[in-house]
């Protein structure tokens, strides 16, 4: 399992990510390809009113879950959208080669 923060102020890109146009709660899920499955827990919100929220979202592998199909699926709904991830609490810039790493590291966890 792995914990994803990020930080946006665009509810619409948080709202494509989830798969749901008229908005999202705690405790919502998504299966990605691959064979994970996408949690959202909460929403960290700043005090400025224009200033950008903390999303957080758990990210759970079954058996037999490939690495490189969810990599590939959470880089290409991330790359263009936001600079940087924190996954286990280490940012990272959205590049496919480390999320993949991650990824791998907290299946072999398991």
């Amino acid at each position: 399992m792995a914990e994803l923060e990020i930080e946006t102020n665009d509810w619409e890109f948080i709202m494509e990510l989830m798969g749901t146009p008229n908005g999202i709660q705690s405790g919502s899920q998504i299966k990605v390809p691959g064979g994970a499955i996408l949690h959202f827990r909460s929403i960290i919100g700043r005090k400025a009113f224009d200033s950008s929220k903390i999303f957080e979202f758990t990210l759970s592998f079954g058996i037999g879950v490939s690495a490189g199909i969810v990599a590939n699926w959470l880089y290409e709904k991330l790359n263009g959208r936001i600079p940087k991830i924190r996954i286990n609490r280490s940012e990272i810039h959205i590049n496919k080669g480390e999320i993949e790493k991650i990824i791998v590291e907290e299946i072999e966890k398991q």
